[in-house]
C-alpha cells in the first residue's frame, strides 16, 4: 500500500506565489554601463539576461526571500491558534487576509486589526488584535502581502551585484547562457534563506 504525503498545514512549509512581480533589480541602463555597451542593438538580449539573472537572485521560490518589492500570496487550510508564520522574510506590509465563511460569503480581515511581529527565526508572524475567526471554511484562507528589501539593505546590494555579474558572464559568452559560475553561486549563498 502506497503512502501519501499529508497536505502541508503550516505556511512555512509552503512557498508564496508572486502576484505582482518586482521591478528589475538592475535596469537596462545600469547593465549597459556595467557591460560598456553603447548600442541599442542588443537591448532585447541584455534584458533577457537581466530577467534570468534576477530570477536566480530574487524571490521566494528561488532564494526564499523577496529582494525587490513584490506582492506575494499564500493559502492556509485553517486559521492557527496563534500567529500566522510569513513564509518569506523581508515583509513590508499586509495587503489583505481573506477567507470564505461557513455561509459561503467572502470575508476580509481589516489589516489594521493585525500586526507583524518580527521573530527570532527567519520569518515573522502576523498576530491578530482579537482571535482569528472560527467560521472560516477549510482551505479558503488567502494572505496577501508586500515584501522586499529597502534601499541600503545588504541583501539588495549583494543581489544587484550578482545580477550584474551573471549578466556579464552570459553576455561575454553567449554559449554559457543557463550556466552559473561559481562566483554567482557564492553570492547567492549569502542571501539565500536556510531552513532546517
Amino acid at each position: 500500500m502506497a503512502s501519501t504525503s499529508p497536505k502541508p498545514t503550516r505556511p512555512d512549509a509552503m512557498l508564496p506565489r508572486v502576484v505582482e512581480a518586482p521591478d528589475p533589480l538592475v535596469t537596462l541602463v545600469e547593465a549597459k554601463l556595467y557591460l560598456r555597451v553603447d548600442s541599442t542593438l542588443e537591448d532585447d538580449l541584455i534584458n533577457a539576461f537581466l530577467a534570468s539573472a534576477s530570477a536566480f537572485f530574487d524571490g521566494p521560490r528561488s532564494i526564499g526571500r523577496a529582494i525587490g518589492a513584490q506582492t506575494l500570496e499564500f493559502d492556509l487550510p485553517c486559521f492557527p491558534c496563534g500567529g500566522i508564520d510569513i513564509p518569506a522574510p523581508t515583509f513590508t506590509s499586509l495587503v489583505s487576509i481573506a477567507y470564505v465563511d461557513a455561509e459561503g460569503a467572502e470575508q476580509t480581515i481589516d489589516a489594521a486589526d493585525v500586526r507583524f511581529a518580527d521573530g527570532r527565526r527567519v520569518d515573522g508572524q502576523l498576530l491578530p488584535a482579537s482571535p482569528w475567526p472560527l467560521d472560516a471554511a477549510p482551505d479558503t484562507i488567502r494572505i496577501r502581502y508586500v515584501a522586499g528589501c529597502p534601499e541600503g539593505e545588504p541583501f539588495l546590494a549583494i543581489a544587484k551585484q550578482g545580477v550584474r555579474l551573471l549578466t556579464k558572464y552570459w553576455y561575454d559568452d553567449r554559449e554559457a547562457f543557463g550556466q552559473y559560475p561559481a562566483a554567482a553561486h557564492d553570492l547567492r549563498k549569502l542571501i539565500r534563506v536556510r531552513r532546517f
